[in-house]
């Protein structure tokens, strides 16, 4: 027995000499010592006792982290239930009074995350979980509030900010504005002479979103090799050997790179050059073509109706010569009173989903129908808003084990497709009203956010929508039908960890002491809790 203790037990209590009382004459503190013993020696020479004093403990500490933030890092490629290591609380208190649970608070979006716990040596030990698909470009961080719970009632808790930053990896493939683009180029431009500038953005960070260009190798035309060059930073293409053949058509292929490793992703865009005719009688023509379109190019719209004017045409020098539009049915030309004007109109369908680009061709022929001009042009079709979302099941079963350990539990991602492009085709999922599940609203992956009393019964159903992101959007429904399952059933839990009671010493046998009540989950049970007495 060390000094200090000797000195700290004669500080904590005093013996009344005459009664033999024990007195605590300072606060005891169970997180020092939780026991006192010493010998008492009576003055009459009887025998020494030995006298145990045992400090019950209170609920007086305070789950504590080690720290009150902390920063953690992680792939947006990170699988689900990959784990990270969080510091754990200490609580000094008795096992009674420990630490007993560890919660996400706030800032869990779509419940990304989740919490698993361990126990060694009376401490318990806390991860977080990756419980859902994480996206940088969706969410760049997660601002996470994680409560350490001990067992006093009220219970005490601990609070640890969690910071989150998903790192981005090069998951997504630099994408040009166009889906194709074209020019008109004079014979005669000169060397160094801007044609045309293709772009293409990428909706990673840093260099995983850093994007050059290049012309795809060994590209050549019927006359030989492309005379044209592209800045890798601009994407800006020029000129790059002059003079250039006269009505010759280039197809160029220009390939977009980012610069994510380890492996960097492209994309590749088709531009089309024509090169002005020069042939004979064709110098002194000229068609002047003014698209009446919102910005002025050769985009439209799928939805447009029969009738609508896409563009007007004027043939400059016009004599006994006709305009003919070929390469589409879709489209077609209408003379106006002024014989040499010439208007272009919507004359059938046109739908995008079909064919996303229109390649017509304007031939100006003469009394004899010799081709005197032709004009090739490409039309780019631009997206509407009129495909709804499609399910490849009209229903869906899935099933869901009530007595997964896994809370936030996932069950089933579901996919719907549609085929209009860009935000019209970005699809966010909801479902109808119930209590008992929710979906992420871009992923779609369905998950339990309560736990499910068995007397809900073994069959839940209820509607997942999938909505688009077009103005105005669109939907479809598809019924889902969740089967509910016992695995594992769990053992049945005392609704306390301890109970304290009082009775007389005399009590008579068969004397009822405690009832206490248990809660269990198991199939066809009628009731949650039952009852039991010792």
């Amino acid at each position: 027995m060390s000094i200090w203790f000797i000195k700290y037990i004669f500080w904590i209590l005093d013996v009344n000499e005459k009664t033999g009382e024990v007195l605590l004459q300072a606060e005891a503190d169970y997180e020092k010592e939780t026991k006192l013993i010493f010998l008492a020696v009576p003055t009459d020479g009887s025998l020494t006792i030995k006298v145990t004093v045992e400090i019950l403990d209170e609920n007086d500490n305070t789950p504590e982290f080690p720290v009150k933030d902390i920063n953690l890092e992680i792939s947006e490629y990170a699988r689900i239930d990959t784990e990270l290591v969080l510091p754990s609380a200490v609580d000094p208190d008795s096992e009674r009074y420990a630490i007993k649970k560890y919660f996400i608070a706030g800032g869990n979006v779509n419940n990304v995350f989740r919490l698993a716990t361990s126990k060694l040596n009376n401490a318990m030990y806390v991860d977080l979980v990756v419980n859902g698909q994480l996206d940088r470009e969706y969410r760049d961080r997660y601002d996470l509030v994680v409560e350490a719970i001990d067992g006093g009632e009220p219970a005490k808790r601990g609070r640890l900010n969690v910071h989150v930053i998903i790192l981005d990896a090069n998951d997504n493939a630099p994408e040009f504005l166009h889906s194709r683009y074209s020019a008109q180029l004079t014979a005669n431009a000169s060397v160094g002479a801007k044609v045309i500038a293709v772009k293409a953005r990428d909706a990673d960070a840093g260099e995983n979103a850093r994007v050059t260009y290049r012309l795809a190798e060994n590209q050549f035309n019927t006359q030989g090799i492309i005379p044209f060059k592209i800045n890798a930073e601009s994407g800006e293409i020029t000129v790059d050997s002059s003079p250039l053949n006269p009505g010759t058509t280039f197809e160029l292929i220009v390939i977009a790179a980012d610069h994510g490793v380890p492996q960097p992703l492209e994309s590749t865009v088709f531009v089309t050059i024509n090169i002005e005719s020069s042939s004979a009688g064709a110098s002194k023509y000229d068609l002047n073509i003014v698209w009446l379109t919102e910005d002025g190019s050769a985009r439209i719209n799928e939805d447009l109706p029969l009738g609508y004017i896409l563009a007007r045409i004027s043939v400059r020098d016009y004599g006994s010569e006709s305009l003919h539009l070929k390469g589409v049915d879709s489209l077609c030309l209408k003379q106006t009173d002024i014989p040499s004007v010439y208007l272009v109109l919507v004359c059938g369908p046109i739908d995008r989903e079909v064919t996303p680009e229109l390649h017509i061709q304007f031939s100006l022929s003469g009394s004899n129908e010799d081709i005197i001009l032709d004009h090739p042009i490409i039309v780019e079709i631009l997206d509407v808003n009129d495909n709804s979302p499609k399910w490849n099941n009209t229903e869906f079963s899935v099933t869901f084990n009530r007595q997964s350990e896994k809370q936030p539990q996932s069950i089933y991602r579901f996919i719907a497709e549609d085929s209009d492009s860009g935000e019209n085709a970005r699809i966010r999922y909801s479902l109808d009203s119930n209590d008992f599940f929710d979906i992420e609203p871009e992923t779609g992956i369905l998950f339990a956010k309560n736990e499910i009393d068995c007397r809900i019964g073994n069959e839940i159903t209820f509607n997942v929508i999938a909505t688009d992101n077009g103005d105005p959007s669109l939907n479809s429904s598809a019924k889902v039908i969740v089967n509910v399952i016992d695995t594992d059933s769990k053992p049945p839990i005392f609704e306390k960890s301890l109970y304290e009671i009082t009775t007389k010493e005399d009590a008579e046998i068969s004397t009822c002491l405690l009832q206490v009540c248990f809660s269990i989950l198991l199939l066809h049970l009628l009731y949650k809790k039952s009852f039991l007495s010792y």
